[in-house]
């Protein structure tokens, strides 16, 4: 059987190609994105983590859970202001020293997508849980 005789345009393939290439690109590109939003935001929580538990100093089991989150909220802000960069609707979810020496902090911001694409989400809330106990 020989296809000598059938003519077909090969526009609709391109077309379709082209459209998934971009819809790769597009899902690609925000992924990154979520993706570096989410390292930032451990680096933030690690960082955080780190100092404060330096601040508290020796093992304790005095501090009240509340007074852990308003020093966590302080750190950050801190931290934010020398690196002047901030995370949208940053909130401490929680802070709190269970063993008297682990400090556990869990952080949460939205991320924003860069770019409205139809069928992927374009706010997304991101959280990272980090801790820290003292040296020695």
């Amino acid at each position: 059987m020989s296809l000598n005789g059938e003519n077909g345009s090969a526009a609709p393939l391109a077309i379709g190609l082209a459209l998934i290439a971009v819809a790769v690109v597009l899902s690609t590109s925000l992924a990154s994105s979520m993706f570096l939003f989410q390292r930032r935001l451990s680096a933030l929580a690690d960082s955080t983590a780190i100092s404060v538990r330096q601040d508290i100093g020796q093992p304790t089991e005095s501090a009240s859970n509340r007074a852990l989150q308003k020093l966590v909220e302080k750190r950050i802000f801190a931290f934010q202001t020398v690196v002047s960069s901030e995370l949208p609707d940053l909130a401490v979810q929680s802070a709190d020293m269970n063993d008297g020496l682990t400090l556990q902090i869990n952080l949460c911001a939205k991320w924003q997508a860069p770019f409205e694409v139809s069928f992927l989400p374009s706010q997304v809330l991101i959280c990272s849980e980090s801790a820290a106990r003292p040296i020695g």
